[in-house]
Formats: structure tokens, C-alpha cells, sequence
């Protein structure tokens, strides 16, 4: 931070009536501004010292809510510190794969706020048994949790978990990422108040099942679920029909069968799986209700044809996202009654993004970065596409002309998209 006045000091400027006044005396709405841009570190070596008056305000307190302490190991002092004086932190993250200092670390963690709302929590971090003490910490009040496994084979990692995880009255969002080929006592979360509406299992890496007791326990009132998109999980495929609240899935081709009970199902998100029989899976597609309550649909690399077919059935629906879809074109046509529209990964002809006014006569968002060879979108086209869609939210790389001078190529960029490059833009 730059120099900032104590409570006691005014700077003067010579031969003037003015006066800077002391940052204890700036408006509030002033310093939550500044101070909101701080780094959570600053936040606590400079602001508190600055400024003792502030430290016992309600707005003081509410700048923590929305900032993420994260430990590293080259400033596990600084970590300790920042955690004796927040006194409203609410996000924790301690991800390294090792830690210097665990007694210090683990002694300042559990003397810190208990009401954190949201944990990021590796658990190569510490020994066995200390994750249980740490997240006990936290049991109360935590929210959302991030857990990574990692590869070993003795189950010592996850001791007293089960138990820890089923008091967790408050959480409603679970992730769980890395190794975990240890399977959680069910009967243990039973006995809790497990709560989950979010279980996220999309970056397990191991080939087993282990989150089904995690599905199993709160499959009645989970809304969210994003399952390993790179393997079938058929083992847990009876689980998810029984879901009947979920609003929202994440899931491979070789799964998609398993929402023909989601009636409440509104987001699908679909990634292309090999083995999967095309045949039986368009018929699938258009005999099933679902895709007609669907209001978004993600789909990353179908077959175009396949593709087609299901934004077909998506009579509802309001947001496409397109991820490396040969025959783009088609399956935007079959959907006119799209409001937001993603494309990635594409090389979209120019005459399309021409045609998607007629294609989509109600569509407010276009995003179309990382298309297009990243080159953008011709200043005229966007001019054309904000007057025939008016009040159009278009998000594009700067246009990119390319020309030839002898044997070299040049460009030029335009930063701003409404600005033509060149008077002659084809």
C-alpha cells in the first residue's frame, strides 16, 4: 500500500487552505472501495494499523466476506498472522501437497474464526487424523467444501471423515477431486444431518464408485450433480434416477439414459464418450420428455447429427452452449427460441454468424471467443447483428484484418469491436 495517514497525522500543503484529510476521517462508503481492492494479507497488515476505529465497524468486518485466505508455504507466517486478526473470514484454502510448519499451522488454524463458509482442504497436507480436527473446526458453520484425495493406499487419510462430513449441518455444497478409492461408511453419514443440495465428483480420478454413499445418503433433495464426464458410471446410474429434485447434471454420452426419470431436470451438461451407439441413443433422444423442460443445454463435442437431434427436442430452451460441434449451423436453426448462446472451439463460416438474427430473433447474448480462428467478428457484421438484435451483449476476440505486402503477411487488430479497422472491411 502507498503511505496512508495514522489517526493522528494530517498532512499540510504549504501556502494552501486545504487540508488531506486523515483516512480515518474519508467517508465509509469511500474506504470499503479502497480497501476492498486489497489483497487479504494487506488487508490485515496495513488497514488494521492504519486505522484502529474501523476495525470495530460492521463494514470493516464484511470486507473478509468476500476474501479467500489461501496458504503457501513460503509465507506460513503471514498465514498465522492474517488468522489471528480476521475477524470475519469466511473462505479458507489449503491446498499444498506438504506443510513446513504443521504443529504452528494446524495451532493457528484451530485458534482462528470457526464460522468459515467455505473450505479448500488437500489432504496430503497433514497427517492422518488432523483433517478431522481441522474440518471439526469448521463443522458448524462451513458451507461449501472442496476435498482432494490423493493416491495411497491405506485408508488412514480418511479416519473419522464419515463422522466429521455427517455433522456438517450447514453444508450444501460437496466436491471431491483426486484419489479417493476408500469407500465413506454410509451408515456413519446416516447417523448425521448431512444436508448436500451440490455433490461434484467430475475430477475424481480414480476408477471406482466411492462418493455412492455421498449420492446415496442425499439423493432425495440434491439439485445439483456433476458426475466423472471421461467413464461410464454405470454403478451409480439406479442412484441418479432416484434423484427427483435435481434441477441440474453433469454427465457423459454412455450416461445420458439415466434422466429419463429427472422430470425436474432443467441444465443438462453432455460430454461425448466413446463406445456409444448412435442409433440408440437418437432414438432415446426423441422419445424422452426431459429435453422439453430443458432450459440449458451444454453439449462438448457430439456429433453433429446427434447434437442436432437433442437441441431439437429442447423445446424450452433458453441458454446453448457448443463446444466442438461439427454442423454448428444446423443445430443452432433447430433452436429459435434462444435468449444466451456459447460457441467454442468452431469455425463458424462468416455468413452464419450473418444469419443467426434470423435463426434466433429473441437472442441477447452471443459469446463466440475462442471461435471464429480467433480473429473476431468484422466491425460491419457486429454493427449488422446489434441493429437487427437490439440491445445484443456481444463478447468476441478484436477483429483481426489480415493483408499481404510482397511475400509478407500483416494485420491489423481492433480493440474496440464497433470500430471498423479500415475503411474498405469487406
Amino acid at each position: 500500500m502507498t503511505d496512508l495517514c495514522s489517526e493522528t497525522e494530517v498532512v499540510e500543503e504549504e501556502g494552501t487552505d486545504s487540508e488531506k484529510a486523515a483516512i480515518h476521517a474519508l467517508p465509509t462508503e469511500l474506504l470499503v472501495l479502497i480497501f476492498s481492492w486489497l489483497s487479504v494479507e494487506d488487508l490485515a497488515l496495513n488497514v488494521s494499523k492504519v486505522c484502529q476505529r474501523w476495525k470495530d465497524t460492521l463494514c470493516f468486518r464484511t470486507l473478509w466476506c468476500d476474501k479467500e485466505l489461501i496458504y503457501g508455504n513460503s509465507q506460513e507466517d503471514l498465514f498465522i498472522y492474517v488468522l489471528s486478526v480476521a475477524p470475519a473470514l469466511k473462505k479458507l484454502s489449503l491446498n499444498p501437497l506438504f506443510c513446513g510448519n504443521p504443529a504452528a499451522v494446524v495451532s493457528a488454524i484451530c485458534k482462528g474464526p470457526k464460522d468459515i463458509k467455505k473450505v479448500h482442504y488437500n489432504l496430503s497436507l497433514f497427517p492422518a487424523g488432523i483433517a478431522s480436527r481441522i474440518l471439526g473446526h469448521y463443522k458448524k458453520y462451513v458451507c461449501e467444501l472442496h476435498l482432494e484425495g490423493y493416491a495411497n493406499k491405506q485408508s488412514s487419510i480418511y479416519r473419522n471423515l464419515d463422522s466429521v462430513l455427517g455433522q456438517m449441518s450447514q453444508l450444501r455444497s460437496l466436491k471431491l477431486s483426486g484419489y479417493f478409492d476408500t469407500k465413506w461408511d454410509k451408515k456413519v453419514l446416516e447417523r448425521g444431518c448431512l444436508n448436500l443440495q451440490h455433490l461434484d465428483v467430475s475430477l475424481i480420478q480414480d476408477e471406482s464408485d466411492s462418493y455412492m454413499p455421498f449420492l446415496d445418503n442425499v439423493k432425495s433433495h440434491l439439485i445439483t450433480l456433476k458426475l466423472p464426464q471421461f467413464k461410464s458410471n454405470v454403478g451409480v446410474l439406479e442412484l441418479v434416477s432416484c434423484c427427483t429434485e435435481l434441477k441440474e447434471i453433469t454427465l457423459c454420452l454412455n450416461d445420458l439414459l439415466c434422466i429419463s426419470t429427472l422430470q425436474s431436470l432443467e441444465s443438462l451438461h453432455v460430454r461425448w464418450s466413446d463406445g456409444v451407439l448412435k442409433s440408440k441413443m437418437n432414438r432415446f433422444v426423441r422419445d424422452c420428455p426431459v429435453f422439453g423442460n430443458l432450459k440449458e443445454l451444454t453439449l462438448y463435442y457430439i456429433p453433429g447429427v446427434l447434437a442436432t437431434a437433442i437441441a431439437k427436442q429442447c423445446h424450452k430452451l433458453e441458454t446453448l452452449n457448443l463446444h466442438g460441434i461439427t454442423s454448428c449451423s444446423t443445430v443452432i436453426k433447430s433452436v429459435p427460441s434462444l435468449q444466451k448462446l456459447y460457441i467454442d472451439r468452431l469455425n463458424l463460416r462468416m455468413r452464419h454468424i450473418q444469419k443467426i438474427p434470423h435463426y434466433i430473433p429473441n437472442l441477447k447474448y452471443l459469446n463466440v471467443s475462442g471461435s471464429l480462428l480467433n480473429q473476431g467478428i468484422p466491425p460491419k457484421i457486429v454493427s449488422q447483428l446489434k441493429r437487427e438484435l437490439p440491445g445484443l451483449v456481444l463478447v468476441s476476440e478484436p477483429f483481426v484484418r489480415y493483408s499481404k505486402r510482397g511475400n509478407k503477411f500483416y494485420f491489423t487488430k481492433c480493440n474496440d469491436s464497433s470500430t471498423d479497422c479500415s475503411s474498405d472491411e469487406a
